[in-house]
């Protein structure tokens, strides 16, 4: 994930922060609190775990 330098609105770096098809999903999923890699895993058809793990560090969350 690339964050640029300058931005003239919060909403971009918001935008630049959870862009993507997983992103949005694991948030959504979490809504519901903390859970474990394996509930998240599990919870969400069709995400392998290496592209979890990518999405997690990229939202800073492990």
């Amino acid at each position: 994930m690339k964050i640029r330098e300058n931005y003239t609105c919060p909403l971009e770096l918001v935008h630049d922060f959870v862009k993507g098809k997983w992103k949005t999903i694991l948030i959504f999923q979490l809504r519901k609190g903390t859970q474990t890699f394996s509930e998240l895993k599990h919870g969400i058809q069709g995400i392998s775990e290496k592209m979890l793990i990518q999405q997690l560090k990229e939202l800073w969350l492990i």
